[in-house]
């Protein structure tokens, strides 16, 4: 004896089944069914700023670079020239100062070598 009950299997009448193979062409939509949001191109990202407010913001930053560079040239002319001051003050220091008392006393000693020399 088998473990196992018999099987009884239903009849199923036969279908007929037909194969066509895929079409290649692409599906159409209507434009009129898509929603109103929907468009071939994306819009631009909105930045919340109007148009004069961007104007004012590009003449800002071109008004501050401008102030930039001009600061930077002033400080630029103003600190050559100190170095060129100060270059001028120590070669000046190297050279001999004229004291007046000095050039007295050469002055005298002269006349006396002419007196000796002389006389």
């Amino acid at each position: 004896m088998s473990a196992f009950p018999p099987l009884s299997v239903p009849l199923v009448p036969a279908v007929n089944v037909t194969v066509s193979p895929p079409s290649l062409t692409m599906p159409t939509v209507d434009a009129a069914a898509l929603p109103p949001s929907v468009s071939d191109t994306p819009p631009p990202p909105s930045s919340g700023m109007s148009k004069e407010t961007m104007t004012a913001l590009v003449v800002g930053i071109v008004l501050g670079a401008v102030i930039v560079l001009v600061a930077v040239g002033v400080f630029v002319f103003f600190y050559k020239r100190s170095k060129k001051k100060k270059k001028k003050k120590a070669d000046q220091s190297l050279l001999p100062k004229r004291n007046v008392s000095i050039l007295i006393t050469m002055t005298f000693v002269l006349i006396l070598c002419f007196i000796c020399v002389a006389g």
